[in-house]
């Protein structure tokens, strides 16, 4: 990575972002739980192409992600998704 030249704009200077770390680690944290969500909601959409009674998932909706099942003609909503710790994802 090349040196940082600071940008000076009458009394202040500002460095690169490229050369200073963040103020907080919130982002790869939050981003971490949403992709592990998503990769359980595309295992249900994968279900839904052999299973009929698997009518519709919904992602981040009424919750982390619900389903809606064809059971004995009603339809049947379940929803949560948990991490293996048994915490919420």
């Amino acid at each position: 990575m090349a040196e940082a030249t600071p940008i000076k704009t009458n009394s202040e200077t500002f460095t690169s972002v490229d050369d200073v770390k963040p103020t907080e680690e919130g982002g790869p944290t939050a981003r971490s739980g949403f992709r592990y969500q998503e990769e359980i909601a595309v295992g249900f959409f994968v279900e839904m192409l052999e299973d009929s009674s698997l009518l519709k998932v919904h992602c981040d909706t009424h919750d982390d992600v619900l389903l809606v099942r064809a059971i004995d003609g009603s339809d049947m909503r379940l929803g949560r998704v948990c991490s293996g710790e048994g915490k919420r994802a």
